[in-house]
């Protein structure tokens, strides 16, 4: 039995949206939030740590090698 035209389809929903009205759901956002304020303390850690590897590679300094020898040509660009 095929369907008429006058019937209704049900929208057709991409593969990567599928489930993002639960994603969304108040449920959702609750429990969500509620895992990381279990873990605020972690993640603040976290956080500081990967801020520090970011602003110590800001001020790294590069080096090429050059026919064997260790060549260095400065700071990075923002650091200057």
């Amino acid at each position: 039995m095929t369907k008429k035209h006058s019937e209704k389809r049900e929208p057709r929903v991409p593969a990567g949206r599928r489930g993002s009205r639960e994603a969304n759901a108040l449920g959702t956002r609750i429990f969500i939030a509620d895992i990381f304020e279990l873990r605020r303390e972690r993640l603040i850690a976290l956080f500081d740590r990967t801020l520090d590897v970011i602003e110590d590679a800001m001020k790294a300094r590069k080096f090429l090698v050059v026919n064997r020898v260790l060549v260095d040509v400065g700071s990075c660009a923002p650091c200057r």
